[in-house]
């Protein structure tokens, strides 16, 4: 397949990707995971409790770039909160990913609870993307 760059301001660059998935249940588990298939910022994670929990364990989200340096990102300990209740969580500069980048929600330390998160990305305006 062939690929393009488009002007910055093309359609592409300037609507939100979003990716959902389930995180939890599993003590120390790899959930939401994510590659980048073009520069893109992480602008932020949306999570909200779809089980409750029994404990009040941290979840992170964490980076890897180039395959090997991984960055923390943010986290949250929601495993304890109403189910329903929502929050977000603003990445910073630290957000920024190159084509090849990954994400993924590690879970805590609590076996039962579970949350949705939702990954709120941009393109980078003038990335590469497929034609």
């Amino acid at each position: 397949m062939a690929t393009k760059s488009m002007s910055y301001d093309h359609p592409a660059y300037l609507v939100p990707v979003t990716i959902s998935d389930v995180v939890g249940p599993g003590a120390a588990t790899t959930y939401a995971r994510f590659c980048a298939y073009t520069a893109m910022v992480l602008k932020s994670v949306q999570v909200q409790v779809a089980t409750l929990g029994t404990a009040s364990a941290a979840c992170t989200i964490y980076k890897i770039s180039s395959g090997t340096t991984t960055t923390s990102l943010g986290a949250f300990a929601m495993s304890t909160s109403a189910v329903g209740v929502t929050t977000n969580i603003l990445i910073g500069a630290s957000g920024t990913m190159v084509q090849g980048d990954s994400l993924y929600i590690l879970t805590g330390a609590d076996a039962t609870a579970r949350q949705v998160a939702a990954y709120e990305l941009n393109l980078v305006p003038g990335a590469t993307v497929t034609a």
